[in-house]
């Protein structure tokens, strides 16, 4: 089968949740025998060198560039979210004519940024379109989170809460149009299934390769290392690393008061005054994830938005590092609370959880020897071989409801 996959990232190397699940369902078609060729769109050169190391039969490599378009007054006029705009989409489709789609037998695009790429390819094809973040959902999020959508708010707020609100619709027309035109609209878990509208639907999980071996060393003497690892530019991590710092840390120290917070990964702007607190540790960008995740005493994520399913509670689990998380952080992922992870929504909550874990060590045992079960059971990427060829081949599908 000839597959055309539109990344808005080169998936090499893969260091974001993004990334990692692009790299893998491109093994996924490898070790299905495809005949794959890649666009990478937004980025001017590809790195051919991290692309040749993972040694996948990716034939050609695409780029198509972002071209950016002035936004004007009139641009508000278009049916498309402010994020999209500014982009000059119809250049874009227009470069990506030099891959003669009609030669393909699958064109699977990511978000809907890649949707918007290929939306103009003959429908006589497979276009399979996989929304790993629903993201008018985290936008919802995000507003009711941020105070715009409350009662008594002045004139200045209302009008932000109005643009807001029809940012929101022009979202939801954009998803309509995707179910609309897309073979098959994949998600990583049920609960993103049910924020689509009707259109032919399919679950494909969000996973991880099983690591030998996992990184966990066990409950140990030292201090206690508290782990937090993402993309930090990422709205739905910066506000729960701020709450981990600034809310949780101060209550776990009053009573672990050896305890260290270490946050990995490249961060915004936003969290640079929180470098500077007691007790934490924030690196960075690091080339070895796996030297952190061994360090670790537990993954502490107290996430309140976002959508898909978390890579880093999966990764937890792989590693067999033990997990407190919030509801929303374990969402999609069936943990039960006490057995495969510790879920506490309420600060106070959180933070006894944390000190739980680090001064009971035979907890820490039985949630990693859970979560490793949990995993390997349910979200080893091994196991994603027949759910794509599931996906590929429409057996999966949720059919499109009438009325839609």
């Amino acid at each position: 089968m000839k597959t055309l996959f539109v990344a808005l990232a080169n998936p090499w190397p893969p260091t974001s949740g993004a990334r990692q699940r692009m790299a893998a369902i491109l093994q996924l078609m490898a070790d299905r025998g495809d005949d794959i060729d890649l666009v990478i769109f937004g980025k001017p050169e590809p790195d051919a060198a991290a692309i040749a190391a993972a040694n996948l039969p990716v034939h050609r490599v695409f780029t198509i560039e972002r071209h950016a378009m002035p936004v004007t007054g009139h641009s508000w006029s278009s049916p498309l979210p402010r994020s999209h705009l500014g982009v000059d989409w119809d250049r874009a489709a227009g470069d990506l004519q030099a891959c003669d789609l009609a030669t393909y037998d699958v064109l699977w695009a990511c978000q809907s940024a890649g949707y918007l790429l290929v939306r103009g390819a003959s429908l006589a094809r497979r276009m399979v379109v996989d929304l790993y973040d629903i993201e008018w959902v985290i936008r919802r999020q995000i507003h009711v989170s941020s105070g715009t959508g409350r009662a008594g708010l002045s004139a200045r707020a209302l009008r932000q809460r109005a643009s807001v609100e029809a940012d929101l619709l022009r979202w939801r027309g954009l998803y309509r149009s995707i179910g609309e035109d897309a073979t098959t609209v994949v998600v990583c878990s049920e609960e993103d299934r049910s924020q689509l509208p009707p259109c032919s639907s399919a679950v494909l999980p969000n996973g991880y390769w099983t690591p030998h071996p996992p990184a966990w060393r066990g409950p140990g003497p030292e201090a206690p290392t508290i782990l937090f690892q993402g993309l930090l530019s990422y709205r739905p991590n910066i506000d729960a690393v701020t709450e981990l710092l600034c809310d949780i840390r101060p209550r776990v120290l009053e009573e672990l008061p050896d305890a260290r917070f270490r946050v990995v990964g490249r961060y915004s702007e936003a969290l640079e005054p929180l470098r500077d607190l007691p007790a934490v540790d924030m690196t960075g960008y690091v080339d070895n994830l796996e030297d952190e995740l061994r360090r670790a005493s537990l993954l502490a994520a107290p996430v309140r938005s976002g959508s898909g399913t978390n890579l880093k509670v999966i990764e937890a689990l792989a590693h067999g590092i033990p997990v407190v998380t919030t509801s929303t952080g374990a969402r999609g992922l069936d943990l039960r609370s006490g057995e495969t992870a510790l879920i506490a929504d309420d600060v106070d909550a959180f933070a006894c959880e944390i000190v739980r874990v680090c001064r009971d060590p035979s907890l820490a045992t039985r949630l990693s020897d859970a979560g490793m079960e949990h995993f390997a059971t349910r979200f080893d990427w091994r196991l994603g071989a027949d759910r794509l060829d599931d996906v590929i081949t429409g057996r999966s599908l949720a059919p499109r409801q009438p009325g839609a």
